[in-house]
């Protein structure tokens, strides 16, 4: 089960080999994770359960609601609940 919000997408992986001297660069690789019916994950992933992200007044995001256990806990139940 995926909680939370639709990611935003990339689905490349991304390597760090050492250059000469030691340092890493990062690149991406040609490995592209997809899902097990083979999607590609490059448009990002809806999540079973949708958690709404609201605005502070000040206009920051307010992701208190994904430390809100107790309807946490409920969605979990409801979800597998309906799977059997």
């Amino acid at each position: 089960m995926v909680l939370g919000e639709k990611t935003r997408g990339g689905s490349c992986t991304i390597i760090s080999p050492p250059l000469g001297d030691g340092l890493p660069v990062s690149l991406s690789s040609v490995f592209v994770m997809t899902t097990k019916d083979g999607d590609y994950l490059e448009k990002g992933v809806t999540p079973d359960k949708e958690i709404e992200v609201k605005k502070k007044e000040d206009g920051t995001e307010d992701y208190s609601a994904f430390f809100d256990i107790p309807a946490l806990s409920k969605y979990i139940n409801e979800f597998y609940t309906k799977k059997r």
